[in-house]
């Protein structure tokens, strides 16, 4: 998808203290932001991530267990990922599993929280699976 994007931190779990809740950029922005916090995104537990295009492409939603879901024209999201060589497979989640909400990434935390004046609101229904 093309930026810019709308991004929507569902944060489950503070190692901080911070209230657990959604948290929304109230601007819109670049990869740049997802590329910079991309190993705390992608290797901590606490946060589900909502990215939306704001031109209307789709939306994705990178939740807790590391599941990709696309919103939008699934056919170009699926040709895409073809041509980058994934296939169709099983998915499971492992039984029992927990996650993972590692120390090293308390920084990246309060990084991701100082960088905007997010909005809040509570978690919804759902938000914690």
């Amino acid at each position: 998808m093309e930026g810019p994007f709308g991004v929507l931190h569902v944060l489950l779990v503070s190692r901080l203290g911070k209230e657990s809740g959604r948290y929304q950029i109230p601007q819109p922005l670049s990869y740049v932001f997802l590329y910079e916090h991309q190993e705390y995104f992608e290797r901590d537990g606490r946060q589900h991530l909502w990215v939306s295009s704001l031109s209307g492409e789709g939306q994705f939603i990178y939740d807790q267990q590391n599941f990709i879901y696309a919103y939008g024209d699934t056919e170009f999201f699926i040709e895409k990922l073809i041509s980058k060589g994934f296939g169709k497979s099983e998915i499971s989640i492992p039984a029992p599993h927990c996650h993972s909400y590692h120390e090293e990434f308390d920084g990246k935390e309060q990084l991701v929280h100082d960088a905007y004046d997010w909005l809040y609101s509570p978690l919804q229904n759902g938000d914690e699976r």
